[in-house]
């Protein structure tokens, strides 16, 4: 199967009658297979995170929001339609006593160039889970 994306630019004379019509087909298939494989490799991701009862994240530095994938937010005690809370928020779930332990001096420079960090936090606020 072949994708085609067509696109149309009609001209009109002062009367607002059509008078001519450009178009442009453009082969899209190898997009198309790109953007399902991504949707099948992330419904597989968050299968495996769901099975392992792991969560991701990513942060908005400009923004200041964090963005949780649906198995983050059992592990964050959020509620499964609050995908997006603000890093202020989520800092002050951070109990007092371990804050310390997650400090920005936690972040390394990786070898490419990226920041990695790994810290153990205690949030407070949060309801017990059992089972799963």
């Amino acid at each position: 199967m072949r994708w085609i994306e067509s696109r149309t630019l009609i001209s009109y004379n002062e009367a607002g009658k059509p008078v001519r019509r450009i178009g442009a087909q453009i082969g899209v298939t190898e997009r198309k297979q790109a953007e399902q494989a991504l949707a099948e490799r992330n419904t597989h991701l968050e299968l495996a995170h769901k099975a392992a009862r792991v969560g991701s994240y990513t942060y908005d530095v400009s923004a200041g929001m964090m963005r949780f994938s649906r198995p983050g937010n059992v592990t964050y005690g959020l509620s499964e339609r609050a995908l997006e809370i603000s890093a202020q928020q989520w800092s002050a779930r951070v109990h007092r006593d371990v804050s310390s332990d997650f400090a920005p001096s936690t972040f390394v420079r990786s070898k490419n160039g990226g920041l990695n960090s790994s810290a153990s936090f205690a949030l407070s606020g949060l309801a017990e889970r059992s089972g799963g």
